[in-house]
C-alpha cells in the first residue's frame, strides 16, 4: 500500500492537467484523477494513474489536489481535504 504522503490528485485532465498529472506519476508520486469526461483521461491508465468518477473521490488521502479546469467550468465545491 502506497502511503497517503505519495498520493496526489488532480481534478481536470485537459490540456494543463494531463501533463501535469502525467509528470507527477513519472517522478513517483501515486496520482488519481478526475475529469468531465473520463474517456479524456482513460490515455493516463497506462502511467498508472487512477481514474475516479467523483472530484472528491480524487482527493480523498491525497496529500495535495490541484485543480486544472477551464475558465468557464463550475467550480467545485465538493472537495474538501481534512487534516487531524
Amino acid at each position: 500500500m502506497t502511503s497517503k504522503i505519495n498520493r496526489i490528485a488532480v481534478i481536470g485532465t485537459g490540456i494543463m492537467g494531463a501533463p501535469m498529472a502525467g509528470r507527477l506519476a513519472d517522478a513517483g508520486f501515486q496520482v488519481q484523477v478526475w475529469n468531465r469526461t473520463p474517456e479524456k483521461a482513460a490515455v493516463l491508465q497506462s502511467k498508472g494513474i487512477s481514474i475516479v468518477e467523483r472530484p472528491n473521490a480524487a482527493a480523498k488521502d491525497a496529500i495535495a489536489a490541484m485543480q486544472a479546469l477551464c475558465c468557464n467550468s463550475p467550480p467545485l465545491s465538493s472537495i474538501r481535504i481534512l487534516r487531524d
